[in-house]
C-alpha cells in the first residue's frame, strides 16, 4: 500500500460539509473514513455516530445473509465476501480535521 501523499485539502479551504464520509474497497477490505472539524464536533460524537453506522451496516449484512441463499452474493459485485466485510467492520476508524 502506498502511503498518503499529504493533506487531501488545503487547510485554508472550507469544506462543503461538516462531516465527510468516504469509503472504498481495496484488496477486499472496506475502509470508511470520517473527516470532521473539531470546532464543530467532538471525537466522541463522531465515534458514536460511526458506531451507529457500523451497527446499521452489520444489520444490513445480517439481512443480506438471510435474504440471499449463499449468504454473501450481494457483495460479489464489490469483490468482497461476508467474512472480509466482517473483518473490515472490526477496523472502522475516524479522523478529525480542523
Amino acid at each position: 500500500r502506498v502511503p498518503a501523499a499529504g493533506l487531501r485539502q488545503d487547510p485554508r479551504n472550507r469544506r462543503a460539509h461538516l462531516i465527510d464520509i468516504n469509503s472504498w474497497i481495496d484488496q477486499g477490505r472496506l475502509t470508511v473514513e470520517w473527516t470532521f472539524g473539531s470546532n464543530h464536533h467532538s471525537p466522541d460524537t463522531i465515534a458514536a455516530l460511526a458506531q451507529r453506522f457500523l451497527d446499521e451496516l452489520t444489520r444490513l449484512i445480517a439481512f443480506g445473509r438471510r435474504s440471499v441463499p449463499d449468504g454473501h452474493a450481494g457483495f460479489a459485485m464489490a469483490g468482497l465476501d461476508a467474512d472480509a466485510l466482517q473483518v473490515a467492520l472490526a477496523q472502522v476508524s475516524f479522523h478529525g480535521a480542523d
